[in-house]
């Protein structure tokens, strides 16, 4: 499924909090995305599995900025 115009950030709320292991972490998504998301789950649209899946353009680039900051974290001591 796609949601046209979605948009999301990654980065913006990265700490070592108490989620810092959840899945997720790191992410904002704007809140008509989840609003739509919620309504079509229960519409019987989708699935939750669905939805779930339909983030994974998210996953892909909080990953990769997981990536970058732990490539900078285990090396901002050598700068």
């Amino acid at each position: 499924m796609r949601i046209p115009g979605a948009q999301w950030t990654v980065g913006m709320h990265y700490d070592h909090g108490p989620r810092k292991h959840a899945p997720g972490r790191g992410a904002a998504i704007e809140l008509p995305v989840v609003f739509e998301l919620l309504d079509r789950i229960a519409d019987g649209q989708i699935t939750a599995e669905e939805a779930r899946r339909a983030l994974g353009p998210v996953e892909v680039d909080l990953a990769a900025f997981h990536q970058q900051m732990d490539t900078y974290l285990d090396h901002r001591d050598e700068w």
